[in-house]
């Protein structure tokens, strides 16, 4: 059922995000997968080859996800700053 009508498609999406949202528990699945994936992806980054020891790698990613943060803080200061 595809509408043309801006208005409508705009209705539309907004009662199925209501429905996705509205199940128990949806919140927190969602911030587990982003959870998730952001971690898979500093592990990615720092170490491409799998062969950190578990603590080394905890610490590795610790602080790329501090920089990360960092990076995220100055541009926002930046944006702000112009």
């Amino acid at each position: 059922m595809a509408s043309s009508d801006p208005a409508q498609r705009r209705l539309i999406a907004k009662v199925a995000a209501n429905a996705r949202w509205s199940k128990a528990g949806a919140r927190k699945r969602q911030a587990l997968k982003v959870e998730f994936a952001r971690y898979r992806q500093a592990v990615e980054a720092v170490d491409p080859e799998g062969r950190m020891r578990p603590q080394e790698l905890r610490q590795a990613v610790a602080a790329y996800e501090r920089e990360r943060a960092a990076r995220l803080s100055l541009r926002k200061a930046q944006s702000h700053g112009q």
